[in-house]
C-alpha cells in the first residue's frame, strides 16, 4: 500500500472517529441539559438568575461546540481535497 492510499485510510477512520466523538459528546451534553433543568425545577433554591446564568452558559457552549466541529469538518474537507490531488 503506498503512503497516499495508507494517509486516505487513516483519514477517514480520523473522520469516523470525529464524528462518533461528537455524537457521544452531544448524547451527554443533552442528557446532562436535561438533569440540570429537572433540577432547577424542582429545586426551591433555584432561582431566576440562576436559571438564566444556566441559560447564557448552554447557549455559549452549543455555540462554541457548533464553531469547533465546523471548523474542524472544514479542514478536514480540506485535507480530503488535497489528498484526491483537486487540491
Amino acid at each position: 500500500m503506498d503512503s497516499k492510499a495508507m494517509f486516505t485510510e487513516m483519514l477517514s477512520m480520523w473522520k469516523k472517529t470525529m464524528e462518533s466523538s461528537f455524537q457521544n459528546t452531544n448524547l451527554v451534553q443533552e442528557q446532562t441539559e436535561k438533569m440540570v433543568r429537572m433540577m432547577m425545577e424542582q429545586g426551591v433554591n433555584a432561582q431566576n438568575e440562576g436559571k438564566k446564568f444556566f441559560d447564557e452558559c448552554l447557549d455559549s457552549m452549543k455555540k462554541s461546540q457548533k464553531e469547533y466541529q465546523t471548523n474542524l469538518q472544514s479542514q478536514m474537507e480540506k485535507l480530503e481535497k488535497m489528498l484526491s490531488g483537486k487540491a
